[in-house]
């Protein structure tokens, strides 16, 4: 709703010009990435190092996931 709401507010209809969204979702991309490499190139590529490293690694090793349907949770399996 906020971006159609943007859109139909930053160009009037009258213009003649078109508005067209350009929409990329990333949510399942990190699913597919080795963390390991992923750990090694922000140290390497990026100079990343010490407690934002241990932060970012902390995040991304030894992760789980379950589903949870009113009160009632699955098994946890871990994401990597």
């Amino acid at each position: 709703m906020k971006v159609h709401n943007d859109m139909y507010h930053s160009l009037p209809m009258d213009t003649g010009k078109v508005t067209a969204p350009t929409l990329l979702d990333l949510s399942a991309a990190f699913d597919t990435i080795d963390c390991s490499v992923l750990l090694d190139r922000f140290s390497d590529w990026y100079g990343i190092s010490g407690i934002a490293l241990t932060w970012i690694r902390s995040f991304l090793i030894n992760r789980f996931q379950s589903i949870k349907i009113r009160t009632c949770f699955s098994k946890a399996i871990p994401l990597f």
